[in-house]
């Protein structure tokens, strides 16, 4: 089960840098310890979900392109 992870893992970040990846995990970390933070503070949420909307829209990125290159292996 775990290759099976890694592998899929592999297919989905292999085609982008390490530095994209690790950006991409910090931004939506970023975003939701801002969430968790913020007890009434509506600008900590504002920008929480804003930092979460970048972060899925990055990993959608990465996942449309690796399918797109894998797919022509």
């Amino acid at each position: 089960m775990l290759e099976r992870i890694n592998s899929l893992e592999d297919r989905y970040w292999g085609s982008h840098s390490r530095l994209f990846e690790n950006v991409t995990h910090v931004i939506g970390g970023v975003g939701i310890g801002l969430l968790a933070a913020s007890k009434d503070r509506a600008s900590n949420r504002r920008f929480g979900r804003i930092f979460l909307v970048v972060s899925a829209a990055m990993h959608l990125y990465a996942f449309v392109t690796a399918q797109g290159k894998t797919a022509g292996r």
